[in-house]
């Protein structure tokens, strides 16, 4: 493209063109073609040789330079004459004239090579054409850029006059926007300080309305006043540091306490009004029934317009001290009020009801506490009826008019002695009361449930000195009649009535026997408010509660009354006591029949008794051991005694020191030992039944026993003899005739006794099975002797001597024992 350039812009130099016309020279050609290469030019030559001017290219006329230049050119070629055509001349020579004459051949040769140079130059002329033609467009091109440069240039001037216009209209306008920036600004801090004012000019207007003869605490322009009042006076606290802020609070705080003093005297005259008012209409002859009505219909009637009163102080009381002390008295002139109203009625009322059920502290309990339940449940509606919530000026009321009935009825529960009607008056308060109706109703009846629980904590307290003085009076200092000490013989009187009745007939007897103080709680009943209902043993008809001995019927009687009434602690303590007395009161019971009738019948009047006390403990679900703390001084003696010995010695100044010794561990130390109640029955149990088998057995075998030990001694005589044997068979109570005689009358003794012992066990017991069970180790022991019988006669005596003594085997004893009543299972 340079070079192209550089041929273009010489378009008038001819020497240019001349070297431009040598590109495809036969002797110097400076881009030699091949064949093909020539025939495609020469077609593209024939193709684009008519070719026209494109439409969006203008004509451009040639300068004057070039059109000098051409003209030059034709005048040059003209200038040669053209020579007369030879006859012998081709007729490609026609239009090339000689300038000379050709004469040598140098000269030919010369004119030859313009003519063929001439002839090149008429075959390039096309082509020179299209060239030329192709500078027009170049030029044409080249005025286009030219043009182009010149609109960007003026296109790059029209963006710098835009930047410069677009920056002073952006500066422009933020300006503007500042100014409306600060406009608002200006706007929102006049409007601030035209609202912060308006706190301040509120003064004056509240001031004013408050004045008004006609302003009433109940309309809603007093509401807007004291939503007003609060408003403001939050706002100056929120912003002390504003001028004379403190002195519009004093200002706006002495309005406020106007308003609330309007309050107060509405409220309070409204108060007084309605109990002058009650108080008059009671004064006049009203009927009774219609008195409690007159104490809270009135009340209700004003309800409504101190409600609206009272619910505007409450909406504020949480966040304003003034609000509160106002509602805080508010609240106590109501309570002042229906206290100076209700307590003389709600007193005469009570000791009414005293008076009516003079005998019966059950229902002096019942009567009362369902009059309390009405009145609290009354005034909780009232209160509610005058406030939206509740407070501790409520709690007092209904706690004060309670308190009214506890102390009523706390000198009645004092003196009440009978364990049924305190255990009765426990389980009216304690599930008919407390659990039933006041746990139920929550907040309503809370206060009602404290006086409640006292009095059932003092009912509980009498309960429990009643069972203590019950216990030691009844139990342990409990002397016996001769009737009942008359064991066996109503056993055995109730055992032939049972024998001689019907089937239905045994039923009315039982019931018969029933003791009616036991009837109301059934022994052993493990049915506490507190605790699951367990079944109670089933209790043999010939077992009735009546032949039990006293101690054990009043023991179990007043653990069922403590068990369904106190506190488990409680109950632990007063069953360890009352069952350890009741053991002891039968064992004394015990000593007394053996005086009076036999051991055997001693023996199975404690067993019996202990076992129905095993037996109807049992159900109680509760812990009978009980702890006890003691001081251990044993240690002590020891110092003690130490210092003794060694006197002076021992005050030395180092570790023997005894002094510092006894300083030291002489502190006594706390023990603490856990004593069982079931574990003292079951032990009291074993060792009368194994008393019971020594003695039956003892009774059975003793001739046979007595024998056996004189026996053993001569035996031990003869073993450790060493010269004089003594024999056995030799001895005049060993005599085969005298043994002889001791086991016929062990063997009839046995078949004599045997029947009484096992009906005396069968009308005591009542128990096949523990009959059965505490005579198998009897047998065992009765076995047991003749065993060793046997053995000591066959080893010291003949066989002639045995056939006369005839000592029964083991088979004719299980025989003889076999013959009883009691069922081996």
């Amino acid at each position: 493209m340079a070079a192209l350039s550089s041929v273009r812009s010489n378009k008038g130099n001819k020497t240019q063109i001349d070297q431009l016309s040598l590109w495809n020279s036969k002797t110097d050609c400076i881009a030699p073609l091949s064949e093909k290469q020539i025939d495609s030019f020469y077609q593209l030559t024939m193709r684009s040789r008519n070719l026209p001017m494109p439409s969006e290219v203008t004509a451009v006329e040639p300068d004057e330079e070039e059109m000098k230049d051409q003209k030059d050119d034709i005048k040059t070629v003209n200038v040669v004459p053209a020579s007369p055509r030879s006859p012998h001349m081709p007729e490609s020579f026609e239009n090339h004239d000689i300038k000379q004459r050709v004469e040598t051949a140098q000269q030919f040769f010369s004119w030859f090579a313009e003519v063929e140079l001439q002839m090149e130059s008429e075959q390039e002329q096309e082509y020179r054409a299209y060239s030329d033609q192709l500078n027009q467009y170049f030029n044409l091109g080249t005025s286009i850029e030219v043009q182009i440069d010149q609109a960007l240039d003026h296109l790059e001037e029209l963006k710098n006059q835009h930047v410069t216009v677009s920056t002073k209209a952006n500066t422009l306008h933020a300006a503007c926007e500042k100014l409306l920036e600060e406009q608002t600004k200006l706007m929102t801090v006049a409007e601030s300080i035209h609202n912060k004012l308006s706190y301040f000019n509120e003064l004056e207007k509240l001031t004013r309305k408050l004045s008004l003869p006609t302003l009433s605490v109940t309309t809603e322009a007093f509401a807007n006043i004291l939503a007003r009042v609060d408003e403001c006076l939050n706002f100056l606290q929120l912003n002390p540091n504003y001028k004379e802020s403190q002195i519009y609070t004093l200002r706006f705080r002495q309005c406020l306490l106007r308003s609330l003093n309007m309050i107060k005297h509405y409220v309070v005259t409204r108060f007084k009004n309605t109990t002058q008012t009650i108080v008059k209409q009671i004064k006049r002859n009203i009927a009774p029934e219609r008195v409690f009505t007159e104490y809270y219909s009135n009340f209700r009637a004003s309800s409504a317009k101190v409600k609206v009163v009272t619910e505007l102080v409450e909406q504020r009381a949480e966040n304003s001290k003034e609000y509160f002390a106002l509602l805080q008295d508010c609240r106590q002139c109501y309570t002042s009020q229906r206290i100076a109203i209700m307590t003389g009625y709600i007193q005469r009322w009570i000791q009414t009801i005293l008076q009516e059920h003079l005998r019966d502290h059950c229902a002096q309990v019942r009567a009362g506490c369902k009059f309390m339940l009405h009145v609290c449940h009354d005034e909780y509606e009232l209160y509610f009826n005058f406030f939206g919530m509740g407070g501790d000026e409520l709690s007092q009321l209904l706690e004060y008019f309670s308190n009214c009935l506890y102390t009523s009825l706390r000198p009645v529960v004092i003196k009440i002695n009978h364990l049924e009607t305190l255990a009765e008056l426990c389980s009216i308060l304690k599930v008919e009361l407390l659990e039933d109706q006041i746990i139920p109703k929550g907040d309503e009846l809370a206060s009602f449930g404290i006086i409640v629980s006292n009095m059932l904590e003092d009912v509980q307290e009498r309960l429990v000195y009643r069972a203590q003085t019950y216990i030691q009076n009844d139990i342990d200092r409990y002397n016996p009649a001769p009737g009942d000490l008359a064991y066996p013989d109503k056993l055995q009187m109730l055992h032939d009535m049972e024998l001689k009745q019907s089937p239905e007939d045994k039923e009315g007897l039982d019931d018969s026997f029933t003791d009616p103080e036991m009837t109301s709680i059934p022994l052993g009943s493990s049915t506490p408010m507190n605790r699951p209902m367990q079944p109670l043993p089933v209790v043999p008809t010939a077992d009735s509660y009546a032949m039990w001995y006293p101690t054990v019927r009043r023991t179990l009687l007043c653990l069922s009354k403590l068990y369904r009434c106190v506190d488990k602690y409680i109950f632990e303590g007063l069953s360890h006591e009352a069952i350890s007395v009741c053991i002891r009161s039968l064992i004394k019971a015990s000593q007394m029949i053996i005086s009076k009738k036999t051991k055997t019948d001693g023996y199975l009047f404690i067993i019996k008794h202990i076992l129905i006390l095993r037996e109807q403990i049992a159900p109680f679900e509760v812990d009978f051991a009980v702890k006890e703390t003691s001081l251990d001084f044993s240690h002590i003696k020891d110092v003690a005694y130490d210092l003794y010995l060694k006197g002076r010695k021992g005050l030395t100044l180092d570790s023997n020191n005894t002094i510092l010794k006894l300083l030291l561990d002489g502190i006594p130390h706390v023990t603490e030992s856990y004593i069982d109640s079931k574990e003292s029955v079951n032990k009291n149990l074993k060792d009368y039944c194994q008393l019971f088998i020594n003695h039956i057995t003892d009774l059975f075998v003793a001739p046979i026993k007595a024998f056996m030990d004189r026996a053993e001694v001569i035996i031990s005589i003869d073993k450790n003899g060493k010269s004089n044997k003594v024999a056995l068979a030799k001895q005049p109570f060993a005599q085969p005739e005298k043994v002889r005689e001791v086991i016929n009358e062990t063997y009839t003794g046995i078949k004599r006794k045997v029947t009484g012992i096992l009906m005396s066990m069968s009308i005591y017991l009542s128990n096949k099975d523990t009959e059965y069970i505490l005579f198998k180790p009897i047998k065992a022991n009765v076995l047991q002797t003749f065993k060793k019988a046997s053995e000591l006669i066959s080893s010291n005596y003949s066989d002639e001597d045995q056939k006369i003594i005839g000592c029964p085997s083991q088979d004719q004893v299980t025989m003889l024992l076999a013959t009883t009543k009691v069922a081996e299972d």
